[in-house]
């Protein structure tokens, strides 16, 4: 974040070129030195404008509108560059300008992705290509992200042209401190993130892959073995989805033949 940043807006008013008397007020954006020019929409005649002051004067409809107009524009370049400060961004008068007139590069927001990816699950759901689990994870990893937006940034939605390189590392601190979860949960929340992350590079919705930007580590844990009779039941139960089908057979199967030479078959067999 680069509080150095000089930062000053300035309202004037260009010569009148008509014969109405009539001219444009203009907003000059200056930063670090270098400046542009946004124009106001607003015309106003020249015994109506201050310049030291930088408003129209009077009490007429006419002055207080064109005051609470340069007001607003005031707060709103005020408050976009607040925001790119908060994201850490390099802030340059032509940015500034277009994050005020919405014309930024890209405009898609971590909600929308979020948005997508869930719709994606949803539809592979209905084929029996994913579990209603996987939907469910996804689902609460959208819930907990948005609160991390929130607390860290004060705001709902962020646009992805404004997360940063450490965005995935604090939200694992968050998970941590704020949600008091454990190193491998948190990880799984971030392998999520990471896959989001994934999916919207490949859409061509940001230029650098932020999945790249934070390695996955998890802790070795004494793993909980089962009983013989919680075995059996696993062993008899049928999923509906192929791949949990064979992946509940390896399991069994490996588990019949850790560390004593014995192959258990029968756990498979119908009827057991």
């Amino acid at each position: 974040m680069n509080l150095n940043q000089t930062f000053t807006l300035l309202f004037w008013q260009a010569k009148s070129r008509n014969g109405n008397g009539l001219s444009l007020i203009y907003a000059r954006i200056t930063i670090n030195g270098r400046r542009i020019e946004i124009s106001t929409n607003r015309k106003i005649s020249e015994n109506l404008w201050n310049a030291k002051m930088q408003k129209a004067v009077g009490g007429s409809l006419e002055a207080k509108s064109i005051n609470n107009h340069l007001e607003a524009i005031k707060a709103s370049l005020y408050r976009h560059y607040s925001r790119l400060i908060t994201m850490g961004r390099t802030i340059t008068p032509l940015l500034l300008k277009n994050e005020f007139l919405g014309i930024s590069e890209n405009r898609k927001t971590i909600n929308e992705a979020f948005s997508l990816l869930l719709k994606q699950y949803e539809e592979k759901l209905k084929i029996a290509k994913t579990s209603k689990t996987t939907l469910n994870k996804y689902a609460l990893t959208s819930v907990k992200t948005g609160k991390f937006i929130k607390q860290k940034f004060g705001t709902s939605d962020m646009l992805l042209v404004d997360i940063s390189s450490t965005f995935l590392s604090d939200f694992f601190h968050y998970l941590l401190i704020n949600e008091r979860l454990s190193n491998n949960t948190a990880m799984k929340y971030i392998s999520r993130v990471k896959t989001l992350f994934i999916m919207i590079n490949a859409r061509g919705w940001t230029k650098e892959n932020m999945a790249a930007t934070f390695r996955c580590t998890y802790e070795e844990e004494n793993p909980t073995r089962l009983e013989m009779q919680e075995l059996k039941t696993l062993a008899c139960k049928q999923f509906a989805i192929p791949r949990l089908q064979e992946a509940k057979d390896c399991f069994v199967f490996m588990c019949n033949n850790e560390g004593h030479g014995k192959l258990y078959l029968v756990l498979l067999l119908p009827g057991f």
